[in-house]
């Protein structure tokens, strides 16, 4: 009767353990669901900001009209209170955010946008779009960005539809 016992204890210690490795496993393909979910957001927001026409991301309005539509990877995380944040500004020569300036801030949370900074960029020739995507998972607070430079000329490379920045006439 005692080793039956015993064999029933261990038999449910290994039940035990099993179950809380199979909870943690569920709990670590979640969290990275979220993440690449929410870094394939990031790439599609940016690639649809870069196939619009040069006053639709250069102005406040216009802008916030085209952050209000979620991109098709929102679907993924729909079960996540997530904020997106999206700033454009006017990059310096070595492609960062200048200190001082005009610049576009906006948030959207639950599909609502809010214009926190308007500033008027339509005349510069490149723009600095920084997107992040803040999260709390059942741990922690978890934060994706991106960032990329939109050129009102196109591809900035040498040869390429101008010189650094979009200005044709650097070297």
């Amino acid at each position: 009767m005692v080793e039956v016992l015993i064999s029933a204890l261990l038999i449910f210690l290994a039940l035990g353990g099993i179950m809380s490795m199979n909870v943690r496993s569920i709990h670590l393909l979640r969290t990275t669901h979220q993440a690449t979910a929410t870094s394939q957001m990031l790439q599609q927001r940016i690639e649809s900001l870069r196939s619009k026409t040069w006053p639709e991301i250069s102005n406040g309005a216009a802008l916030a009209r085209l952050i209000s539509v979620p991109p098709e990877s929102e679907r993924e995380i729909a079960d996540v209170d997530f904020v997106e944040s999206l700033t454009v500004s006017v990059p310096d020569t070595m492609g960062q955010e200048q200190t001082s300036g005009p610049k576009l801030r906006l948030n959207r949370q639950h599909g609502h946008v809010q214009l926190l900074e308007d500033g008027d960029l339509g005349a510069e020739r490149a723009l600095l779009v920084s997107i992040s995507l803040q999260w709390n998972d059942a741990t922690r607070a978890q934060n994706r960005f991106l960032k990329s430079i939109v050129c009102r000329t196109g591809l900035t490379q040498t040869g390429i539809g101008g010189g650094v920045l979009g200005h044709p006439d650097s070297p």
